[in-house]
């Protein structure tokens, strides 16, 4: 009968040959990546998330820099690529989104290659330590992005991931403020979209997908206000770590949705509760306003322990954990050095 150890030392081997596997995969600097068309030389890593690394590089053909986003998993390739294609229809140049040149593998890789941008309006708060911008740099931003977003409601596209690290300055030395938008890796087409969908960073969520109703091109819009609202405060809108006290921001700042929303929402549950007077309609239903869970109300809840518990049960079922992580941590096209840019450990002083 074999020994724990002979166990021990097959589980090792086992567990070596994968590293070393994984290792001899790995994408260095100095190495050169080939497509059919081109080659391209790695000059330095901007970043890494969960998806992919993203780098510098040169077309060597063509003695062009490039930002290389260098895939990990197969599923979230084929998924980007899918949408990229879709986008690769608008003009880059009028409509203010990021050019995508080509595709290819490098061994266990998907390598997506785009033209090479600045930095993100993220990247540039920090550079500023977080000093905000002016109604005049942010007039142009504003227009821009509007551009983009037109032309991808034109053509079916819903973004779903507006931060300020996924709108980059395309070189805000010799074209200030002319920005472009990038990493559509977790958009969608509205003929995809369900009821219910998780999407957006915590923070630029929009109250319809936080209480699981309808949706439509309007999350981008949300997002787009949330982020003009970052450039113009230089803190995060609303909360960026607690999908209920991101929803307790918004109350507080807009008011509370209406009731035939709240009634309508898959999630309303997490973050409101009934009123306790509540009356019968004539076909005998209950009729009677929600009310935020809390005894205080959203206004006047510090630190309620009804809160608390109600922040508590949505981290457990990963719907501010999870989805931050997949918002967040997602490495951008890298058109430059955002890929961990917007990462709420770094974020603002005083950022809720």
């Amino acid at each position: 009968m074999p020994s724990n150890s002979h166990f021990a030392n097959c589980l090792t081997a086992d567990k070596t040959d994968k590293e070393q596997k994984s290792e001899s995969s790995e994408v260095l600097i100095n190495d050169i990546l080939c497509s059919s068309t081109s080659r391209y030389l790695i000059t330095e890593f901007n970043g890494e998330g969960r998806f992919g690394k993203v780098a510098k590089g040169m077309n060597i053909n063509k003695l062009q820099d490039v930002a290389l986003k260098i895939l990990k998993a197969e599923k979230t390739a084929r998924r980007e690529i899918k949408m990229l294609e879709v986008v690769s229809i608008l003009d880059p140049v009028k409509k203010n989104v990021v050019q995508f040149f080509e595709k290819f593998k490098h061994k266990e890789h998907t390598c997506l290659v785009f033209e090479l941008l600045d930095k993100s309006l993220f990247q540039l708060f920090k550079e500023r330590h977080w000093r905000p911008l002016s109604p005049s740099a942010i007039r142009p931003i504003t227009h821009q992005l509007l551009t983009a977003l037109d032309a991808l409601k034109g053509i079916g596209v819903i973004h779903s991931d507006l931060k300020p690290d996924n709108i980059m300055l395309a070189n805000h030395l010799t074209e200030p403020f002319r920005v472009k938008l990038i990493d559509f890796g977790l958009s969608f087409t509205t003929l995809n979209k369900k009821c219910g969908m998780r999407l957006q960073p915590l923070g630029y969520r929009a109250p319809e997908v936080t209480l699981g109703l309808p949706i439509s091109e309007a999350i981008d819009m949300w997002g787009l206000g949330c982020v003009l609202g970052f450039l113009y405060l230089a803190i995060h809108p609303f909360a960026i770590h607690c999908e209920y006290q991101s929803m307790r921001g918004i109350v507080d700042t807009l008011g509370q949705p209406a009731d035939h929303l709240l009634c309508a929402g898959n999630y309303t549950h997490k973050f409101f509760k009934d009123n306790l007077d509540q009356a019968l309609s004539p076909d005998g239903k209950a009729e009677g306003s929600a009310v935020p869970r809390s005894n205080d109300g959203v206004k006047n809840m510090p630190h309620s322990s009804d809160g608390a518990e109600a922040a508590a049960e949505i981290d457990a079922t990963g719907s501010a954990v999870e989805d931050s992580a997949v918002s967040q941590g997602a490495a951008s096209p890298a058109e430059g050095t955002s890929a961990n840019g917007g990462s709420p450990d770094e974020g603002p002083p005083g950022a809720r």
